[in-house]
């Protein structure tokens, strides 16, 4: 009998696992959970292993056998693995193998020895809060980029103040980040930090050791320092399995396994799935443009384990092939919901495409809640083709998750910006959609131009001139607005427009969240100006110093 054994403590491999089962019955399919029995506990990092951790339930009603092993090796000339667990020692023969490979971060090696610090994700995190209770730190700090989001929340409720030192991550743009960033100091109440190191160098970072040998503070190499009790440490995300000493396991530049479109890797018979696998990134093409269509995160890993296990099925009813995963990559921290889907502008420069985006940010009250949204569409120049998007949204707006799973339907289907914006919605989150779509193609058709806050101070500072009318009402505006705005209220603008403001001057619209400064830009096109500047993301997305009064 043709045997298939499933090596995984996670979702991804016991999908896979049940999967196989289901479409070809007659093969006998072992899950093997590896890492023995977890820490048991009710605190917040152990109910987030309990969350991942694999449903025995789910696999034993599949008819999978489930074994938890403290032990596993393999031995791939006899084709066999050979299992430790509470039964003894197992010597499984099988035909072919799913492994599943979790990426892990690499302590440098100055930091290995020293006992408040804690390489992250934990293979069982639950050992956390019993660490937590018997140390009682005061301050936690962690370093890293989008995965450190995950962390904040439990440390929080653990009773810890947190710094998070951001490095560079190209999850987000810049201009998200910084959404995110401010969402989270907001939501912390005074108990959470960010420092910005993303343009500091892993390697230029330097521990100050105590006398125990624990860490006490970080330097950056410059000048800057952090203090703090515990120290999470995220970066580099490294696959650290075992399995990469087997002959013909390859690693890829940034340290994770290498595997074909049939996640083969190593000697014959083996798959590999998991966040410690680089992902094939398989072009599609849309109107002469390759897209590369692949996501981050857990739908990306699931997607590669649906797509081994119709392969070892031989299932041809739905995809056997890698073709690349769509899908929402979503994290949640204190005060802020984040979604990202297809390339962010970075990686669309990165990919070779000439892009655009639109930044919109709006009142979430089109869901019947207060509380912002706001929304990155990026697409290609050329074909007008969707490449990718970003949300942020807080916590309690649940819509997020309805506008990202729309994006993703747009972006799978190689949607125009054009038609996203006259589609009409079933769910909510659609106006906001239609809005950001509609800036995008008025962007494409070179009706208006938008500039950053960033872009615009620089401009100024090479000696650019620019009318800046601010739009806002004069309350606004004398509470905090850019050097040397003017002021006209939207309101007041048709009024006061061919008096007031100048016609051969390039003009920068600035609003509170962009969307009215889009609709004058809209509005003073139609009546014949040209070079129309719009501020990205409004004055709720200035970064720097205002003029008040």
């Amino acid at each position: 009998m043709r045997r298939i054994v499933v090596i995984s403590s996670g979702l991804a491999g016991a999908k896979a696992a049940t999967r196989i089962k289901r479409l070809s019955p007659e093969v006998e399919v072992n899950l093997v959970v590896p890492g023995g029995e977890e820490t048991a506990g009710d605190g917040p990092f152990s109910r987030m292993g309990e969350s991942r951790r694999v449903s025995e339930a789910l696999t034993e009603a599949r008819q999978v056998g489930v074994i938890k092993a403290s032990e596993v090796q393999f031995d791939f000339e006899q084709n066999q693995v050979n299992v430790r667990s509470q039964r003894g020692l197992l010597q499984i023969r099988f035909n072919e193998v799913v492994l599943e490979v979790e990426a892990s971060a690499r302590l440098p090696r100055n930091l290995r020895a020293a006992g408040n610090v804690v390489p992250w994700p934990l293979e069982d995190s639950a050992v956390l809060d019993s660490w937590i209770q018997e140390t009682k730190p005061g301050r936690a700090v962690i370093v890293g980029g989008g995965i450190a989001l995950e962390l904040i929340a439990p440390l929080l409720e653990s009773g810890l103040a947190v710094t998070w030192v951001r490095t560079e991550d190209g999850s987000y743009d810049p201009d998200m980040w910084d959404v995110i960033e401010r969402r989270i100091i907001e939501a912390g109440n005074g108990r959470v930090d960010v420092e910005d190191w993303t343009d500091v160098r892993v390697e230029s970072l330097v521990p100050v050791l105590g006398e125990d040998g624990s860490v006490q503070s970080l330097q950056d190499g410059r000048g800057g320092e952090v203090a703090g009790d515990a120290f999470f440490w995220t970066i580099p995300q490294r696959a650290l399995h075992p399995i990469i000493a087997q002959p013909g396991v390859e690693l890829d530049a940034s340290g994770l396994i290498a595997v074909d479109e049939h996640f083969r890797s190593g000697p014959e018979g083996l798959h590999i799935i998991g966040s410690g696998v680089s992902l094939p990134r398989l072009p599609r093409k849309t109107n002469g443009s390759s897209v590369p269509s692949v996501a981050m995160g857990e739908a990306a890993i699931l997607a590669s384990a649906r797509v081994v296990a119709n392969h070892l099925a031989g299932f041809v009813g739905d995809t056997a092939v890698w073709q690349g995963a769509s899908g929402v990559f979503r994290a949640s921290a204190p005060g802020v919901t984040v979604c990202k889907l297809g390339l962010t502008s970075e990686e669309a420069t990165a990919n070779g495409f000439d892009s655009e985006f639109a930044l919109l940010r709006t009142s979430a009250s089109l869901f019947s809640n207060a509380e912002p949204v706001t929304v990155k569409l990026i697409c290609d120049k050329h074909s007008h083709v969707l490449l990718g998007a970003q949300i942020v949204a807080s916590e309690s707006c649940g819509q997020a998750d309805t506008i990202a799973n729309t994006v993703n339907v747009a972006i799978a289907s190689s949607m125009t910006v054009e038609r996203l914006s006259v589609l009409d919605f079933a769910g909510g989150g659609g106006e906001l959609l239609q809005r950001a779509a509609s800036i995008l193609s008025n962007k494409l058709m070179y009706r208006f131009y938008g500039i950053s806050a960033e872009e615009l101070v620089a401009s100024k500072e090479a000696g650019a001139n620019f009318f800046m009318l601010d739009l806002r009402d004069n309350m606004a505006w004398k509470d905090g607005h850019i050097p040397d705005a003017y002021n006209i209220p939207y309101t007041q603008l048709k009024k006061r427009l061919q008096d007031e403001v100048p016609r051969f001057t390039p003009i920068v619209l600035i609003s509170r969240t962009s969307d009215v400064a889009y609709s004058a830009a809209c509005q003073l096109y139609g009546l014949g100006a040209k070079d129309l500047y719009v501020l990205d993301g409004g004055m709720e997305m200035w970064p720097y110093e205002v003029m008040k009064g």
